[in-house]
């Protein structure tokens, strides 16, 4: 620590639902230091909980099964100033560039810049989301997907006529309505110099 660097880091506060979809949960509120994800990102983990005992290829696996479902998502998503409402297939909002397994999921994302990126995923096929999956694997050029788009915020709403999944920094913990807001500069952490 006295020859470790400080850094600013953000963080995003979300208001959400406690609880996935079909329960009767109150309104909570989390804070992020990572990532915030929806849409089949989430229906791949909650898949690969069923499977704890493949290990760390059943995430993999999950995502296969959520592809070969091919849920239909429908969401009002709402980035500062802008909104869409459109059919997607995720929004992957990240403070940091890698998540889980050290994936690149979000390669120009910066942790203390005041603001969260996202990846909008907007409706594919099965066949260019496989492909967005292979690009995402090999040093996170799914960015340059063109059914993917690529933006910075420092406001985040996410409405779907039904309540769907949430997942916080790893875990399955809420669900729509979602509101976030980054709280720059939000906390102190040391890390190796």
């Amino acid at each position: 620590m006295l020859s470790g660097r400080r850094q600013m880091l953000d963080l995003a506060r979300v208001e959400l639902t406690e609880g996935l979809p079909g329960s009767t949960g109150e309104p909570m509120v989390r804070y992020s230091h990572n990532l915030v994800t929806w849409g089949l990102g989430v229906d791949s983990t909650i898949q690969a909980e069923k499977m704890r005992w493949m290990g760390p290829i059943r995430y993999d696996v999950g995502i296969v099964l959520a592809i070969l479902a091919a849920k239909r998502r429908t969401a009002t998503l709402r980035l500062d100033d802008r909104t869409i409402t459109d059919d997607f297939t995720l929004f992957l909002v990240q403070n940091s560039q890698t998540g889980g397994s050290l994936l690149p999921l979000a390669p120009g994302a910066s942790m203390d810049d005041g603001q969260m990126d996202i990846g909008i995923l907007k409706k594919m096929a099965r066949r260019d989301v496989l492909k967005a999956f292979g690009m995402l694997k090999s040093e996170g050029r799914h960015v340059y997907h063109p059914r993917v788009d690529y933006h910075r915020f420092r406001t985040l709403s996410i409405e779907t006529e039904q309540p769907t999944a949430i997942n916080i920094d790893g875990e399955n913990i809420g669900s729509t309505p979602l509101r976030m807001e980054v709280l720059e500069h939000a906390v102190r952490i040391m890390r190796p110099a």
